[in-house]
């Protein structure tokens, strides 16, 4: 029993700790995926803000280059008008070169506005010194359809030139004399005194291409890289028209992550290209995640502490529950023990015989009671001296205890030299093989005895079935009386003597 209460509160005490450590755990868990959800929903509003941004300053570069492509598309329609009217005037002059541009702002500009003959040569020019650069390449710009609308393209000029851009109005025949196009050919230094003013973090980048992929500016600038071929078809073919395209790459420049944001100017072959590096994106972030995940480490780590250090306390209390319930458990087994042979003494043979007479009053079954006297102990113990006595009293329990074989039977020191043995579920003529086997083994001791040769037991057997007139004082009375029985009629022999019940009226103890 008390074992089973050691083990009841040792799982008490496991469970309990296991509870606690899996509160520890789940709030663990709940707080690492709490602070990985926030940490990534930020990450993601961060990117969210980055790509909004980069859709500003697409759409900034795209109303720019269209406003400037508007502004020369508007003088090639007054050249256009101008040559139209004079051939309907019958007049074949052209327009002189100063004409060619109208207005302040269009004068500071550095473009170049031409007028085509017939085989693609420049006729007139607003400036001859920078047409004579990419003259070869003009016949090129005239080769592409008849459309009269307005055409835009790129130009590569020889030698290492800066990449321009021609914008061109074809004339009908005759509608502008001998004149057949009028071209404006845009450099790309207007573009980039746009993208200078953009600011774009550390790492960041704007870039200019044309429809084959070809760099024509960019910024921060990377001459190096101008006029060459740096974004591949299939992300040409993959950027969708009048919608931007986004999406995450290493930089061909300089190697480095980024989030591009793309998308064509317009209806011209021309995109431009938004990257704005992760490491400016995520700059600010990277230092909250150090500082929450470092936080989460260290709450993390004390919670873990904490639960260790419980279920160190908790082991250490379990240990000490169990050494008090051990030492309770050896204070009862003393309580009920006889120091000297070892059997249960008189309160635990009150206890045993209390309880295997309820259990066999449950079940039905008849219980007997053995009741043992050392023949002329006394007379023993005073020739012997008391030491002597206490051996064969030691002799006597061993020689009880190797008789009984069942979990059951019970043998106590009653007191003195006198013995008590329970046999549960056992009828008279079993108890009375027992105590006959008792008597004959102790016999077969052969422990001398000054006064009748060697040491002898009588022995008072009482079997009863427990019922509600019956009751375990009625047994142990019975046992007593046989015993004074075997004594009165010679000693060293066994006396039986059957429980009489009392009457049916009186109330059976518990």
């Amino acid at each position: 029993m008390v074992t089973a209460e050691l083990r009841a509160r040792a799982a008490r005490h496991m469970l309990s700790f296991r509870g606690v450590a899996f509160v520890t755990l789940a709030a663990t868990v709940i707080l690492v995926l709490a602070c990985v959800s926030v940490l990534l929903e930020t990450r993601h509003e961060l990117v969210r803000r980055a790509d909004i941004m980069a859709g500003n300053i697409l759409r900034l570069a795209d109303q720019a280059v269209q406003i400037e492509v508007g502004r020369y598309d508007l003088r090639l329609l007054d050249v256009a008008v101008e040559l139209h009217d004079a051939a309907a005037e019958g007049k074949a002059a052209l327009p002189s070169r100063e004409s060619l541009f109208g207005g302040a702002a269009i004068r500071a500009s550095l473009g170049d506005i031409i007028i085509l003959g017939p085989g693609g040569e420049a006729v007139s020019s607003s400036r001859p010194g920078l047409t004579r650069q990419y003259a070869a390449v003009l016949p090129e710009v005239m080769s592409d359809g008849g459309s009269t609308g307005l055409i835009a393209a790129t130009v590569l000029p020889g030698g290492g030139g800066q990449p321009l851009i021609a914008l061109i109005r074809r004339c009908l025949p005759g509608a502008c004399g001998a004149a057949k196009a009028i071209v404006a050919m845009l450099p790309m230094s207007w573009i980039q005194g746009v993208f200078d003013g953009l600011e774009l973090g550390r790492k960041g980048a704007i870039a200019l291409v044309d429809s084959h992929g070809t760099l024509l500016t960019r910024q921060p600038l990377l001459p190096n890289l101008i006029g060459h071929v740096v974004e591949p078809p299939s992300v040409i073919a993959s950027v969708p028209h009048l919608r931007t395209s986004i999406y995450s790459r290493r930089s061909t420049a300089d190697g480095l992550c980024c989030r591009v944001t793309a998308g064509w100017v317009g209806e011209f072959p021309l995109l431009v290209f938004v990257s704005i590096s992760k490491s400016d994106i995520l700059r600010g972030w990277s230092h909250l995640a150090f500082v929450t995940i470092f936080a989460v480490v260290v709450l993390s780590g004390g919670l873990v502490g904490l639960t260790l250090l419980l279920a160190q306390q908790a082991h250490r209390k379990m240990m000490v529950d169990r050494e008090l319930l051990a030492a309770n458990a050896q204070l009862a087994a003393l309580a009920h023990t006889d120091a000297l042979t070892g059997l249960s003494n008189r309160r635990g043979f009150d206890a045993d015989l209390a309880r295997e007479w309820r259990r066999c009053r449950r079940s039905g079954k008849p219980i007997s009671l053995l009741m043992l006297d050392a023949d002329h102990f006394k007379d023993y113990n005073d020739h012997f001296g008391h030491q002597a006595g206490d051996v064969v009293l030691r002799a006597l329990a061993d020689c009880m205890v190797g008789q009984i074989r069942r979990p059951g039977d019970v043998a106590a020191r009653y007191g003195g030299e006198e013995f008590a043995v329970v046999l549960p579920d056992t009828d008279l003529a079993a108890a009375a093989r027992i105590a006959e086997a008792i008597r004959v083994g102790i016999e077969l001791l052969a422990i001398p005895h000054w006064r009748e040769g060697c040491v002898t037991v009588s022995i008072g057997l009482g079997c009863a079935e427990p019922g509600p007139a019956a009751a375990a004082a009625d047994l142990l009375a019975a046992a007593d009386a046989a015993l004074y029985e075997s004594k009165a009629t010679g000693r060293n022999r066994v006396t039986a003597r059957a429980v009489t019940p009392r009457p049916a009226v009186e109330p059976a103890p518990a």
